[in-house]
């Protein structure tokens, strides 16, 4: 079979939106042939690639879900000044909370997509202007990046309204636009692929195949439920005659004047009701065969799923504990990180004017067990090299409101701090058992 190429235009992106990648549509029923579902999935483009893993990462819940966890597990404990010197990180710390916290929150926001595009595309291309505030994430789909022989080069496919241009400089009001620093812009790739071959395919296209089995099921599954939301109440009226001098004729078989007759008395009738009927007549309700919605059709997916998924797929499935888990996701976590701060620090200290170098670190203590963790955290601390902070700071408590609590219970009469008194342990707290002085003992008997 001749396999159809989707149409491209001059700007090397499909002339399609990423809604036409469905392959049915369980409200208007449109779908496409299996040729357009075979050239889905398999795309011989990259750019059709990276639209068929946004959209699907929009629309599929399990890939969602993923790239969520994961975003969440390795931006956990995210720091800008973790690993500076005292000084340095009191200068940071203050200029990351002045004007109302406006500078986390664009480290914050821009690290995020950094993440998010990552995870989903395993490329991400940073772009930045002298005159712009923060950096900005631009969708690989709508750039064109060259590195051979070390050469980078980026164009970037713009197509911009022109109310988002009018504060702009001209050559923004172009379709495309190549960066060049002489204009204030610059730009840096972080790519899961080889150096000199510009941009790297995406890992959720080895899940394309499967993913689009799943869609299929999903969609037909949706389908037979769409019909029952007509339940047929189906009257049978009447038997074959094989014998005698009827043989063969449809005596008792159902006419228009008993069907007008049933259904006059049983249309729109609900609630308990008694009916006479011959033995000819047998009504039935004629629904969907459940056995078409059986989970088990789904178990092929979800193992093929979850070797993409890695650890956190599975520990999001597992029916047991599997102790290694978390340490595979730490050792993941590990390296994703380093290759991600190698990315933004660079990025980071030359769009901010930050008074001391921002250097981003990310925290373990997701990938600790919490009963593991809180015994450590008592150990060091009674040890010494944990501080009381650190330890107040691990168990959710904010040390220095404890200090002031303290500083108060301190002024406070002993009365007021002692348990709640129960007249068994004594006249009053903290006094000694037994009964009163000066009580005589019970008459022996």
């Amino acid at each position: 079979m001749k396999r159809r190429r989707t149409r491209r235009s001059e700007s090397g992106h499909s002339p399609r939106n990423a809604a036409s990648y469905c392959s049915v549509d369980v409200y208007t029923g449109q779908s496409n042939d299996i040729a357009s579902i075979t050239q889905r999935e398999e795309p011989q483009e990259l750019n059709t690639a990276f639209e068929l893993a946004r959209n699907w990462q929009r629309k599929h819940w399990f890939v969602e879900q993923i790239v969520k966890l994961k975003l969440d597990f390795f931006n956990f404990g995210l720091s800008f000044c973790h690993h500076s010197p005292p000084a340095e990180r009191a200068l940071l710390e203050k200029w990351l909370d002045a004007e109302d916290g406006i500078h986390r929150e664009h480290l914050t926001n821009y690290i995020e997509d950094v993440w998010r595009e990552w995870l989903n595309l395993d490329n991400v291309v940073s772009f930045w202007r002298d005159e712009g505030e923060t950096p900005i994430v631009l969708p690989p789909e709508q750039c064109r990046f060259d590195d051979t022989f070390g050469n980078a080069k980026l164009k970037i496919h713009l197509n911009l309204r022109p109310e988002q241009t009018k504060d702009l400089p001209p050559r923004y009001q172009q379709s495309e636009i190549e960066v060049s620093e002489k204009f204030g812009e610059h730009f840096r790739v972080l790519r899961r692929g080889r150096i000199g071959y510009g941009r790297a395919w995406p890992r959720l296209f080895t899940c394309v195949r499967v993913l689009s089995q799943a869609e299929s099921m999903e969609v037909g599954e949706s389908g037979l439920a769409h019909l029952g939301r007509m339940p047929i109440r189906q009257h049978s009226i009447g038997h074959e005659i094989r014998q005698g001098p009827k043989a063969g004729q449809g005596t008792w078989f159902i006419n228009k004047k008993r069907t007008d007759a049933i259904k006059k008395e049983l249309l729109g009738k609900l609630g308990p009701a008694e009916v006479c009927l011959n033995f000819d007549h047998k009504i039935t309700y004629v629904w969907p065969d459940a056995t078409a919605y059986d989970g088990r059709k789904w178990e092929s997916i979800m193992t093929r799923l979850l070797v993409w998924a890695g650890p956190v797929g599975y520990m999001l499935m597992a029916k047991a504990l599997n102790p290694f888990l978390l340490n595979m996701l730490k050792t993941e976590a590990a390296s994703e990180r380093a290759r991600v701060a190698l990315h933004l620090q660079p990025v980071l200290n030359d769009v901010f004017n930050a008074p001391a170098p921002i250097r981003v670190s990310w925290s373990d203590q997701c990938f600790q067990d919490l009963r593991l963790a809180q015994d450590m955290v008592k150990f060091l601390a009674e040890l010494g090299p944990l501080s009381l902070k650190t330890a107040m700071q691990f168990v959710g408590f904010d040390a220095l409101a404890e200090r002031e609590n303290k500083a108060e219970e301190l002024e406070a009469k002993p009365e007021l701090l002692m348990p709640i008194w129960d007249k068994n342990h004594g006249q009053k707290p903290q006094r000694a058992g037994g009964r009163p002085p000066g009580t005589p003992d019970p008459p022996v008997t």
